[in-house]
Formats: C-alpha cells, structure tokens, sequence
C-alpha cells in the first residue's frame, strides 16, 4: 500500500474524535488516519472499495453484540472475553462510537525472532533412552500434539514424516487474509496439496524442524568435527543429523501473515485440535516484538494467556539483548526530562536513514501524563527545537516538512493517552525519515520526555536505538528491557538463547565463523534479549541452544531462491525430491527447544500444567556458570534428561501418554517389551490380558518386571500388576 503523507492539518481533519479513537489502539489509529486519508483523497473513484480487517475486540460487561452485527462487525471467534473479529474500516468511527465498544486493536505486526543443539539440552539421552530406577526409559514426544504459528511453513518437508513416509504433520491452517478467512487442510491428501502459506520465507520450516523434525535418513551434510574454532569441514554422505527434539509427536501448523489476530486464531486452531483429540499441547511462538506495555495486559497477551489453560505456550525472548533500544527513568525533583536522540537499529551509528521506520513507544508507571516532544537537535551547538509535542491535553501530532523538512524526508507520527487496560499514560511515535544528502548529519531527530516527580517513564524501540550521539544532558539506551512484550503474558516460557557453535560448514565446501569473542560456546548469545516485567520478574525464564542451529529449509522457498542451494548445509533426495538443511540464530530457534523439550515432559505426564513445567526448569536446569550475567539465563541451560527425571520421580507416567492419581505405578512400552514398575514394592507380578480377557504374558520381580511382548500382535492390552503396594490396571498400545 502507498503510503501519503500531508500536513498536520489534514492528518487533523481525517481523525476520529478523542473518545473515540482512544478506543483504538495506536497502531490502530495511523492505520485508520491513513485509511481515512487515503478514502478522501480516492473520493470521486468508482472502484475504492472497503478495507476489511481482522481485529480485536472487547466489549463492555454484559453488552449485546447486535448493534455490531448491523454495521458488518462479522464475530470469528472467542477467546475469554476477547474476540476477534472483522471490520469495514469505512465503518470503524461508527464501531468506536458505540457504548458497547470497550475497546479495538488491529495494525499491530510481529517479527519472527540440531546436531549440536540436541546433546547440549541433553535430548538425545532422552530420545535413545536412559537408566530410570532399573529400567531403560525413552521418550519421543508420541501422543503429543506440538503446534506453531509462523511463516515460511512447508508441512511437506521430509523432516515431518515418519520411517514409513507418513505425514506427521495432523493438521495445517492458513491464515490467508486480513479478513479473517481460514483455510483448513485436515487430511494428508489436502495437507499434501498444500505448497507454502509464504513461499519468500522459511522460518516456520526451520523452527518446526527444530521442535519436532524427525529425518534422520541418508543424505549428504557439512560435518564439522568440533563446534568451535579449529574445526575441520568434510561433506559426508551419511545419516542427516540435523533432526528436532520432539521426533514422535504430532505436529499442528499455523501459517499467515503475523498480526495479533492472526496469531490468536493460529494458536487457538492448535489448541482446540489437540482438545478435540484428547491429547496434551505445545504451541512455539519464535516471534514478538520489543513495543508494549511489557505487563501483560492488553488484549493479546491476556488472550494468551487464556489459551495457556489448555496448553503449555512457549515464546522466545528476542534477539536485541546487544541492542541499546530501551530507556528506564525516575523523574525526581532534581531528574526532571529525559533527552535521547533517535537512531535506526539496523544501521551504523552515524548512518540515521531509514526507509521502512521505526517505533518508539512510551509508558508511564502511572496514569499522570508524560510530556513528550519530537524535534531536531543540532550537531554542533547540540540544542534540542521542539518540532511536535504530545501531553495529557494535545493527545497527537503529526511532523513532516518545515523546519523537519529542511533536513529530514519523511515523518514522525505521535499519538498519547491512558491504557484502559492498566490505566498507564502511553505515547507512540511512529516515524520513518532520511537525512537529507545536502545536509547530513548536522542534525538528528531526538525526543524528551517530561514528568512528575515520582513516576517513571519505559522507553521502548523497535528498530529505533537510543543515543545520547555525545550531547551533554543526553542518555544513551540499553538492552536491559529488550525482552519481547509478547513473553511477558502471564503463563507463558519465556526463552534466552546461548550458544553451542560458532563455526560450521556449507555445500560448496565453505566454512563460516562467529566472532569468537562474542559467541562462546557454553555463553549467553549476545543478541538473546531479557529484561524485567513491569512490576514483576525477571525474563527469560530458561535459556536453549539458539546458535547456530541446523534445521530444515523450506523447499518452496529454496526453489524459488536456487542460489541459495550451494549455501545450504544438508540435503536429501527422497522418491525423486531433494530437500534442504541449513543453519539459522536466535532466540527464534531456542524457543522451539524448549517447545520440543516440553513435549518429551508431556509424553511422560500429559496432565503439566504451566506451573508445573515451571517448576521443572527452575529445578532441573544447569545454573549459569560463575561471572555470567544471571538475569540473562533465567533459571540456566534447560536439561531436557534431568527433566524428564523429576517429571518421573514426582509424577511417575511412563511410556504411553497417561497419568495416574496414583503416583507409584510407572510403565514404559518399548518395541518387545513392557516394563512395570512401582515405587517401594518388594514384590510384584504383571500380567497383560487381551481385551478380551484372556492372559497373552506374565512376568514377576521385586519393584519392577519386564513382559516380553515379542510373541504377541500388536494392539491395546490390559495391564494388571499385583504388588505389595496395591493393585493397579492400565491400558497400554503394543506396536
């Protein structure tokens, strides 16, 4: 879409009254100027058609959704009390009018953030089997269900099929719109027929790979001998390593375009899928963004947190923990204005141009009103000119041209006003601006904000740094808030990233290096982001291998990009089509670790609830080491064999996916055998019967005892086991 920009005047004159638009979320109020903006100017057109967009929605208590529904607000679904649904644009005034509207969000974008990966969370003990009380114990993430909503999905990969070729992949849903619309591929034939929701990308396929890849057939990858420097590259034919953690589980999809709405309905397809099977959940969300309220309390991050009652969600941290993009600061009697300058993340320091913008949001701890002023300051004087100006009064402005113009192309939008949902006082400025080549770099674009005594103001940038460009009085950001908003929803992981190689190898022979100094094999990764929630704590709650990662590529995507091929680290011909590996950072790849690790947790006990499986990683993990910054790791590398092991001793489900009130009984079903075994008994004897009643095998000892079942079919068998501790009975599957 065009964007058009003009004066402060006209931007005026296309906006919505206060009370209204303060309904509407920021993101969500530039989106409708522009709209409205861009309908004014389209005005004698035959063919401007409505903008239709997926939103979401809260009502006030005890409101009727009709008077809605006679404007053409279409309800997509529920979640807790916030909905989603779509809206005409040309009718959204008429929508934030009504007193049934609490409130409305749209606009909002979010950003997508093994071979050495799995052995340092200690997973492929988990996955080949490990020593439990006298029995060997191996869990797969069978029975599970493992979702994601993501981008760049190719549910087709060879990654996502069993030994015998089948899809694991359960379900796929695109989310193909913005308004709203759903499309389902609920058998193999239809997910068969699917291509890619977003063939330019292939995140979603590497993140999958990672949380519930399986391949592990013949092909050819770069092997490195060691992770770290010094290491020797040769192209191997051989058995692919790059496979995920979560290897039996079955797998949900969620693809689209990242919006807020979008994400919900992804998530909430995973989790209603898996309800509708009875079986427990994982859902990966490696995306988010730094801009928020960081507390947990708009719309969608409580709407996550509703869905987190019926699934475990984890969401990585974010990779600007080596960004200096947030700000906190006390006003006090003698601190009374902030002063930074605004500069573009991804640029050099003395480089400020920007073709797609940046964001900075502000909060306040409280509702008393921030004075925030945008303006230029001079290079060499080093005076700050106000140039727009936002209060607990003037709630918007708009600067483009002028004074701005005479060094800057491009615009800075601000909106202010009180949250509704924590009643803190927020101002976003949206800007996008480019120095001007006659005059660059005698001036920068930087804002000040003002308060009361006793109140604090939280900066947050997204692709905006923060710096005082050494002007007295100026301050210079951090990373010590970097942590994605989204991970600060109550009930949700939260997940570092740090590093397990920093060398590895391509196709074409090539081998590629991290800086040593910066990546440290065993250390934080630098980009992994934390930071505090508002009034509450510390974030990340773990850390997982997120550097480098092997895992799959999109093969829509390297199709369509066939330089690319020669860059990749793995591939594999299959029945006439080659697939790819390929190595990827961030906390985007941690996450889905932690996704696959918890869904080993949930094959041992389906019944974990959130708190639970928090309480396995702050007990299980392995603490930073000494001299690493601990507000970085959270409770430390995440240990997926030392986790399974307190979920057994303080559970006690095995094998098959159960739990049992009674803790004592534990059972693994492995290929020929089961093994029944229950806590303090001195004698037992177990039997397996068939359905229909009769006993196929018998097996005796003193806590536990090994049934062969190399001689029976396979099929669904009873188990009974007499003990001196009790008498149990289970139904167990024999393959």
């Amino acid at each position: 879409m065009t964007k058009l920009y003009l004066s402060l005047a006209a931007m005026l004159a296309v906006m919505p009254a206060s009370a209204q638009i303060e309904k509407l979320n920021p993101a969500g109020q530039l989106e409708l100027k522009q709209y409205n903006l861009e309908r004014k100017i389209n005005s004698q057109s035959t063919t401007t058609t409505a903008r239709i967009e997926q939103c979401l929605m809260e009502l006030e208590e005890g409101a009727d959704f009709a008077a809605l529904e006679s404007l053409g607000v279409e309800l997509k679904s529920s979640i807790g009390s916030i909905l989603i649904v779509t809206i005409p644009l040309d009718v959204m005034e008429q929508v934030l009018a009504l007193p049934e509207v609490k409130q409305v969000s749209f606009g909002d974008i979010y950003t997508p953030t093994m071979n050495y990966g799995r052995p340092g969370g200690n997973v492929d003990a988990v996955q080949s089997g490990f020593d439990y009380n006298g029995s060997t114990c191996s869990f797969d993430g069978r029975g599970v269900v493992t979702g994601l909503m993501d981008t760049g999905l190719d549910p087709n990969h060879i990654n996502f099929k069993d030994a015998d070729g089948n899809l694991r992949v359960k379900r796929m849903f695109w989310l193909n719109g913005s308004a709203g619309s759903v499309l389902k591929y609920e058998t193999p034939s239809a997910i068969e027929g699917f291509t890619s929701d977003n063939t330019s990308k292939t995140h979603g396929t590497h993140v999958a790979g990672i949380m519930s890849g399986s391949y592990n057939g013949a092909g050819t990858y770069a092997y490195m001998n060691k992770p770290t420097t010094g290491a020797t590259l040769s192209i191997t034919n051989g058995q692919i390593p790059y496979y995920g953690v979560a290897t039996g589980s079955d797998i949900a999809m969620s693809g689209g375009s990242l919006t807020n709405s979008n994400i919900l309905s992804g998530v909430q397809e995973i989790v209603e899928y898996a309800k509708s099977q009875g079986q427990p959940c994982v859902v990966n969300l490696s995306l988010g963004s730094t801009i928020g309220p960081h507390d947990g309390s708009s719309m969608f991050e409580r709407a996550l947190t509703t869905l987190a009652e019926n699934s475990i969600i984890c969401v990585s941290s974010g990779n600007d923990g080596d960004t200096p993009l947030s700000l906190q600061y006390a006003f006090s009697a003698t601190k009374t204005q902030l002063k930074t300058c605004l500069t573009y993340a991804d640029q050099s320091d003395t480089d400020d141009n920007r073709v797609n913008g940046g964001i900075l949001d502000i909060w306040s701890s409280d509702s008393k009103p921030l004075t925030v002023s945008v303006g230029i300051v001079n290079k060499s004087t080093g005076k700050f000119t106000a140039l727009g100006t936002v209060d607990g009064t003037t709630r918007s402005a708009y600067i483009s041209g002028g004074e701005f113009g005479k060094y800057f192309s491009g615009s800075v939008s601000m909106t202010a006003g009180v949250d509704s949902n924590n009643n803190r006082f927020q101002v976003y400025i949206s800007t996008t601006f480019s120095h001007l080549t006659s005059n660059n770099a005698q001036n920068y674009v930087a804002v000040t904000v003002t308060g009361e005594s006793g109140t604090t103001a939280y900066l947050y940038g997204s692709s905006l740094c923060l710096r005082s460009k050494s002007f007295a009085g100026f301050t210079t950001g951090n990373a010590k808030n970097s942590i994605n908003n989204i991970a600060t929803a109550d009930n949700v992981i939260a997940v570092g990233a740090y590093t397990t190689r920093n060398v590895w190898g391509r196709l074409d022979g090539n081998t590629l290096r991290y800086s040593s100094n910066d990546f440290i094999v065993g250390s934080i990764a630098p980009f992994s982001s934390y930071g505090k929630k508002f009034g509450g704590s510390q974030l990340p709650d773990v850390a997982a291998p997120g550097a480098l990662i092997m895992s799959s590529y999109s093969t829509p995507y390297v199709n369509a990009n066939v330089s690319d091929k020669n860059t990749m680290s793995a591939k594999a011909t299959v029945n006439g089509k080659t697939y790819y590996w390929a190595g990827e950072q961030g906390t985007s790849m941690s996450c889905p670790f932690v996704s696959g690790t918890v869904a080993l947790w949930l094959q041992a006990d389906p019944t974990l609830k959130y708190s639970d499986v928090i309480n396995v990683i702050k007990n299980t993990s392995v603490a930073p080491g000494f001299g690493e910054d601990t507000d970085r790791w959270g409770a430390g590398k995440i240990d997926a064999l030392e986790g399974i092991k307190y979920v057994l001793a303080n559970r006690a489900a095995i094998g098959s996916v159960f739990a049992d009130n009674d803790e004592r009984l534990v059972v693994n079903v492995a290929e020929g055998s089961v093994t029944a075994f229950v806590a303090g008994a001195s004698q037992l004897t177990a039997r397996l019967y068939s359905l229909g009643g009769s006993t196929v095998a018998t097996a005796a000892g003193a806590d536990s005892a090994e049934i062969s079942t190399a001689s029976i079919g396979s099929g669904v068998y009873i188990l009974s086991v007499e003990s001196d501790e009790g008498r149990f009975t289970r139904k167990i599957i024999v393959k």
